[in-house]
């Protein structure tokens, strides 16, 4: 090593243990402080984690990655407060998962930027800056593009952290496993009867509460135990003992009581079809799903047909979710989409364009309409030809019977999203998105090993 790098990793060092001293100086003062304090208590605990994840990102670069995803469910009470326009504070967990990143590109020479599956994303992402042309709030377009840099930056790292299938159940098992608190919290919500969306100015959901854990929505929070669950069924199929099996049926149980009553109906559709999907390859997800459909039903019936009644009882008054989704998309379609058509409005300028064309005061509910108003037919060309690349890659190696039960879950878990997004806006959500596209860079990686070492993922 000579002398310039000596010096670096020095002084490195040096800041490293500075920063780490003065952080571990000045945290007991502080977490008095914030104990006595009125702030919600999921506030108090994303505060806690944000230092505590600097520490690991310090001293364990590469286990930092894990750390993101085990505290991000923890954190999202953070939405709702502000450090600069447009930018609240949980969009530093955007500018950690991209510090990640960017680190460990400097510190690998093994670290692809550009993945063969994510390359129509870069383009996606280049349609989205050039839209800046035609924004009319250039600070909330930085913050979306910040957004969705840090999807980017999701999928590197789950796409480089995997070296091996152990890697990759390690990713898996962080993400099921750290839903126990936020599922245990939902539960405690909905028995002491408080949660995020108790009135509604609709007649379905007048009265109703709606819970949301420590999640901001209880929309967030029901994309999230989706993904969840789908998970936790991977785990079953690699489980090490009845120990651990048990604890993926829990969190499988608890999940499903904490989705029926987020009430999220959308949600309950697209993870139903995708388990239909998963059934009709899957035996043993086949036999899993009859069962708890048998069980679940008759307790949850009707919550279920209350929930869906709005859909055939005209509400005395506002309109119906289907009413709003066909009316802002036939207004935007015809009014706004013609006006930038090519490259857009502008990335996250939906809400001030479904104002200014349509008689709504609302964003589209829906990702493939609002990255076309936002983003115009390139973009969602682009953004298209990324996530059917992925799609037609799993489906290939399925036909194949190459690394089956797991790419039919990554599948699964893909079809769950594009259902989940046609109806609601969960691409901009990294909260759920970013998930996705963290397991879809683990998926791309499983599959490359396994055909350059012929080495196919083994069930226990």
């Amino acid at each position: 090593m000579n002398m310039p790098d000596r010096i670096m990793n020095i002084v490195t060092t040096i800041i490293k243990r500075m920063i780490i001293f003065a952080v571990i100086w000045y945290s007991g003062d502080f977490l008095s402080g914030l104990i006595v304090s009125p702030a919600d208590t999921g506030v108090k605990i994303g505060v806690i984690l944000i230092p505590v994840l600097v520490l690991i990102l310090l001293t364990k670069p590469r286990w930092s990655f894990l750390a993101l995803l085990f505290t991000r469910p923890l954190v999202d009470p953070l939405r709702v407060y502000y450090f600069m326009p447009d930018m609240n504070i949980l969009g530093l967990f955007s500018f950690a998962y991209i510090i990640v990143a960017v680190y460990m590109v400097t510190r690998s020479k093994e670290f692809q930027v550009i993945p063969d599956k994510i390359r129509w994303y870069y383009f996606f992402m280049l349609i989205a800056a050039l839209s800046l042309f035609n924004t009319t709030d250039v600070n909330l377009t930085i913050a979306t593009l910040t957004k969705y840099l840090a999807l980017l930056a999701l999928f590197l790292l789950g796409y480089n952290f995997t070296k091996t299938f152990e890697d990759a159940l390690k990713i898996i098992r962080v993400i099921a496993v750290s839903s126990a608190i936020p599922f245990i919290y939902g539960i405690y919500q909905h028995i002491m009867g408080f949660g995020v969306q108790k009135y509604q100015s609709f007649q379905a959901l007048a009265g109703v509460t709606r819970i949301n854990s420590t999640f901001s929505l209880s929309n967030a929070f029901a994309f999230y135990i989706g993904i969840v669950i789908l998970l936790c069924i991977l785990c079953l199929y690699f489980s090490k003992g009845k120990k651990e099996k048990v604890l993926y049926l829990f969190l499988i149980a608890s999940g499903l009581y904490c989705l029926l009553n987020t009430h999220v109906r959308v949600v309950w559709i697209a993870l139903f079809l995708a388990m239909c999907l998963l059934s009709i390859y899957d035996a043993r997800a086949r036999k899993f799903f009859i069962i708890t459909i048998i069980i679940a039903l008759p307790l949850s019936y009707n919550l279920i047909i209350d929930r869906f009644q709005d859909l055939f009882v005209k509400p005395e008054y506002g309109t119906s979710s289907l009413e709003f989704r066909s009316g802002i998309g036939k207004a935007l379609l015809q009014n706004a989409v013609p006006v930038h058509f090519f490259l857009g409005h502008g990335t996250g300028d939906a809400l001030a364009v479904a104002k200014a064309y349509t008689n709504y005061r609302n964003i589209p509910h829906d990702d493939f309409l609002r990255v076309l108003v936002e983003n115009g037919i390139l973009g969602l060309t682009a953004y298209l030809l990324f996530i059917g690349k992925m799609f037609f890659y799993l489906f290939g190696l399925i036909r194949k019977k190459i690394n089956l039960r797991v790419n039919l879950i990554f599948l699964t878990i893909l079809i769950y999203y594009l259902i989940s997004s046609a109806a609601q806006n969960i691409f901009s959500m990294i909260s759920g998105s970013g998930y996705i596209f963290c397991l879809m860079g683990v998926a791309s990686k499983v599959n490359e090993i396994s055909m350059e070492t012929g080495e196919i993922a083994h069930e226990k």
